[in-house]
């Protein structure tokens, strides 16, 4: 997995933005702290590093290299209208097959013993 460093400079290389205009946007943290902490020469505080976390959008665990996701917040949300999608989907073929005149024919179990038994 990465370290720091490196995480904060891909970040930043993502979101297309220099150490200037990061520094610009953060409170208390300055472009030459910035390139100190990309080059690995020092490491921030943990209100430096919220700050960062907060303004890149990514977890704490992502930017300090502790895991390879982003955002799990995201990944939870996603997973959820995934399966959101899937229910709706599986709704519109149950209604769907309500309208086939095999679906009365099995509508009730005691229906499908006579059928196949």
């Amino acid at each position: 997995m990465a370290d720091f460093a490196q995480r904060l400079k891909e970040l930043r290389n993502k979101k297309d933005v220099n150490l200037d205009q990061v520094a610009n946007s953060i409170d208390r943290i300055n472009k030459g702290s910035l390139s100190r902490y990309e080059n690995g020469k020092s490491q921030p505080g943990i209100e430096a590093t919220i700050k960062l976390a907060d303004y890149f959008n990514c977890s704490l665990d992502y930017l300090t290299g502790r895991s390879d996701y982003i955002n799990p917040y995201l990944l939870v949300n996603n997973d959820f209208t995934d399966i959101i999608e899937e229910f709706n989907q599986l709704n519109h073929l149950r209604d769907y097959l309500s309208y086939s005149p095999y679906y009365f024919r099995f509508s009730n179990h005691s229906n499908i013993q006579k059928y196949f038994l």
